[in-house]
This record gives structure tokens, sequence and C-alpha cells, in this order.
């Protein structure tokens, strides 16, 4: 699905809705991310009321579910219930949205070096996500590398889950910019798992979400290389505030970077 996807600020809603519709783009909400959102109903019942009464078609959209301190291959059971409490709020704020998928993080311990750590992770996430993407089998589930070393576990976890139709990689190009292996090495590993993009801009050092230019990841080979893939992955120019997300859409225009590449 070659579709471009921005994260809408209901403070600004309006003029997400005409860059929406000037580029023919979906929504990737964000607002359910924070815990004292998730615990404040009326709250969230008001976000969803909003969103859904904008007259837009959501079922192109998405939903970025919780991702701060879950760990689904914990070993506690007191967090895991709390993880799973929390991951099943988002799922059921994607039911009531109407959208097609919800991104979740892989939340991996970069500095956790230890074989057995590894091990637990995939079973724990193998086991974990087989569980959500059969209990909501109507909505695909991406998960996104967060700080990952590099694509091993993702990449592995993916083929593992092969057999999951609504199972997914997200490839947040920026986390990849972090990280020692390069992006040409993380597009190519998970090439076949890919349906979903996460892009912005940093200069390897923080995850800063600057706007597309500012910073040193390489967008023509990005671009190259997403054009190879045989099911062309949705795009979220993932960054807060409109200007410079207009700003990153005509860069993105005037060097041709994947979805807006004009040649192709």
């Amino acid at each position: 699905m070659k579709q471009i996807l921005f994260n809408p600020n209901i403070a600004e809603i309006d003029e997400y809705l005409e860059l929406a519709q000037k580029y023919n783009a979906g929504f990737e909400y964000t607002d359910f991310i924070l815990p004292q959102v998730l615990d404040n109903e009326s709250q969230m019942r008001n976000l969803i009321g909003i969103y859904k009464n904008l007259g837009r078609d959501t079922s192109k959209d998405t939903l970025h579910g919780v991702f701060y301190d879950i760990c689904v291959n914990t070993c506690d059971e007191l967090i895991y219930k709390a993880c799973d409490y929390r991951v099943h709020q988002s799922m059921e704020c994607a039911k009531k949205l109407g959208v097609r998928g919800v991104v979740f993080h892989t939340n991996f311990i970069a500095n956790f070096k230890t074989p057995y750590y590894f091990e637990v992770w995939l079973s724990g996430n193998y086991k974990y996500w087989t569980k959500i993407c059969k209990e909501y089998r109507n909505i695909d589930i991406y998960l996104e590398n967060m700080f990952d070393m590099d694509d091993y576990l993702l990449t592995k976890l993916c083929e593992m889950m092969s057999d999951v139709p609504n199972f997914h990689a997200c490839f947040d190009v920026a986390h990849a910019h972090l990280a020692p292996e390069n992006i040409e090495g993380w597009m190519g590993s998970l090439r076949n798992y890919i349906s979903h993009i996460h892009i912005n801009d940093n200069y390897g050092n923080f995850d800063s979400h600057n706007e597309m230019g500012d910073g040193t990841i390489d967008w023509r080979l990005f671009s190259d290389i997403a054009f190879m893939f045989k099911e062309p992955p949705s795009v979220v120019v993932e960054m807060t505030g409109i200007e410079k997300l207009k700003r990153s859409l005509e860069f993105m225009e005037l060097h041709d970077i994947y979805p807006l590449d004009r040649r192709r």
C-alpha cells in the first residue's frame, strides 16, 4: 500500500485535514500512548469522538500503540498483566476508531547482551503477539524497531510469525540510523516483512525527530530500496508540528523521496 500518513494534532486539526486532502494522506493517531490519557475514560471517549466525527474514512488510518515501559516478554506476572492491559487498551481504541493497524515497539533492551535474554525476548514476543493477532484478526499489528542494535531479533521474530497474516514489521528509519547496522542492511533483511515505515531525520546521535533533510540519513538510498519491495509499504512522516511536516513534504517532493517520488 503506497500511502503516506501524518500524525494529526487536534489543536491544528483543520490544517492537518487540508494537508491530508492535498496528499490523499491517512492519519496515524498518537494521542493514545500516554498513561494519563489511557487512565482518563472521558478524555479517551472525547478524542475518539472528535476523530470519528471529522467525516473521514478511517479504514486506511493507523494508531500508534502504547510503548512506555511495555515488556510483553517479562517473567514478572504483575508487570505482564499491566503491559497486557495497556496493549488491549490500544487495540480497543483501534477498534473504536476503525483503523487498519496498530504499531507497537520491540522495546528490546539493547545493552542487555546475554544469549538468554535474546531467547526470552523471542519466545515471549512470539507467544504474546501470536495471541493478540488471533484475538484481533481484522487489525494488523506492526512491530517497530526501537533502539535495537541490528535487525536480527525483529527479522527472526517475523520469520517465526510468517504464518500469522496480520503480523508485520514497521521499519523506523530514524531509529535504525542510531544503530551500528546501516539502513541498507536493515531493509535488506526485513524487506519481506516491512509493511509500514516511519520517517524523520536525525544526525545519528539522538532520536530527535527532526524534519526531513535536517540530519544525515541517506534518503536517496532509502527511496531506491523502498521501491524494490514487492509490496509497497505505507509511510508515516512522523513529527510534531504542522510547519515541520509541511517543510518535510516539500523536501520529499523536491528530492523525490518515497513515497512522493514522482519518477516512479
